[in-house]
């Protein structure tokens, strides 16, 4: 982000790498959960040691069978709740970084000084659900996915302050915590695919393949352990990279809005490496 002062006050920002940060997220979340739980699904593991050219030994050598089904089992859980962490903390930077370009442009337009306690005060917040609604408070700036997000974070906490397993505070008041965001059908014909497949889907005649949004929901009565499938972490990552394109979007808009020139952010974040 740069500024060119003249009798105008134009503003030229390049959202690029304020994107960046949170598509970092995403692929750096999607790239290692998916390393991560392929090998928590692979049978053949039997080594647990660091280092096998010296004895350090914390767990029996090779494991057992059933030592391994275990020890898989919690290492996917592991994978799942860093994951998320992730996913949270660059979305939580992407949000510090398009608060600041907010306010610059507010403050370009009307020619007022910055106060930096503002974005002292948004980067001290966090919370990503506090720091949506100070977007949409101060600039108007919605966000579509903030009640998913609302939920991801209460999953995330349940993984880094009780082992992933349900609390009754996690529940606020229900009779069990929902975990819930924004997945998408594929519909052709009569045929809807909510999930992954194993075989290749075959339809009678040529049809129109659309893609359809839908709210998904998991639920976990306390005490119960938290679980989600690779097919619906991908949906969660998605979730994460629409919303940080959504807010983008608007910022540049808001910032036209107030007349200012915007270089609009046009990156493919898939093509970068995590």
């Amino acid at each position: 982000m740069n500024t060119t002062p003249n009798q105008q006050h134009l503003l030229h920002v390049d959202l690029r790498k304020v994107l960046d940060l949170a598509a970092l997220g995403v692929r750096r979340a999607s790239t290692f959960m998916a390393f991560g739980l392929r090998v928590a699904a692979d049978e053949s593991v039997r080594s647990a040691s660091l280092d096998t050219n010296f004895s350090y030994r914390f767990m029996p050598e090779p494991l057992s069978a059933e030592q391994s089904v275990e020890a898989r089992r919690n290492f996917a859980l592991w994978i799942t709740a860093n994951g998320l962490r992730e996913l949270e903390q660059h979305f939580a930077f992407f949000m510090n970084e398009i608060y600041a370009v907010l306010v610059l442009m507010a403050s370009q337009s009307l020619g007022t000084a910055i106060d930096p306690q503002r974005n002292r005060r948004m980067e001290n917040d966090t919370n990503l659900v506090g720091k949506l609604d100070r977007l949409h408070a101060e600039f108007g700036i919605a966000a579509q996915y903030r009640d998913y997000f609302d939920s991801i974070g209460v999953a995330r906490n349940v993984f880094a302050h009780n082992l992933g397993i349900v609390r009754e505070r996690d529940c606020r008041g229900a009779q069990a915590f929902t975990l819930k965001w924004r997945g998408w059908d594929m519909v052709f014909g009569s045929h809807v695919v909510s999930g992954p497949f194993s075989t290749p889907l075959e339809v009678e005649q040529a049809t129109t393949v659309t893609i359809r949004p839908v709210e998904r929901t998991r639920t976990f009565i306390p005490g119960s352990l938290i679980t989600i499938s690779p097919h619906d972490l991908s949906e969660i990552c998605m979730n994460f990279l629409n919303q940080a394109q959504e807010i983008e979007k608007s910022t540049a808009d808001y910032g036209r809005g107030k007349g200012l020139h915007v270089e609009e952010a046009l990156i493919d974040p898939s093509q970068s490496p995590p």
